[in-house]
């Protein structure tokens, strides 16, 4: 059979072989003394930035994996630190804590921790 009249559409292709690719180097970069990671990290603080420019902020370090992962780091710190809700109890529970808290007695209470 000739490669004319093959139906696979690949043949007749010789495939090229390229040389393994080097893995990145490793880069020395400190994201303490790098101004654009501080700048970026500075960035992740602000509570007032949307999602879109904490992605921006993101894609800024993209070529600096010490500087990334500094980032990364700033921004699950803001994220678990974040309050959840921002929901107040409703006035009848804030009241009926606060009248449970009133009626305990702190001199029935042992302290044996310390």
């Amino acid at each position: 059979m000739s490669l004319e009249n093959s139906n696979d559409p690949l043949a007749g292709i010789s495939p090229s072989i390229s040389p393994p690719m080097e893995p990145p180097l490793a880069s020395t970069c400190q994201p303490l003394s790098c101004a654009t990671a501080m700048r970026c990290i500075d960035g992740a603080r602000n509570p007032s930035n949307s999602p879109l420019e904490m992605m921006q902020l993101r894609n800024e370090l993209s070529d600096c994996a010490p500087c990334l992962n500094a980032f990364d780091v700033e921004l699950r710190l803001r994220t678990t630190m974040t309050p959840t809700t921002s929901e107040l109890a409703s006035v009848d529970l804030r009241s009926r804590i606060t009248s449970t808290l009133a009626s305990v007695d702190l001199s029935k209470l042992e302290i044996t921790d310390f």
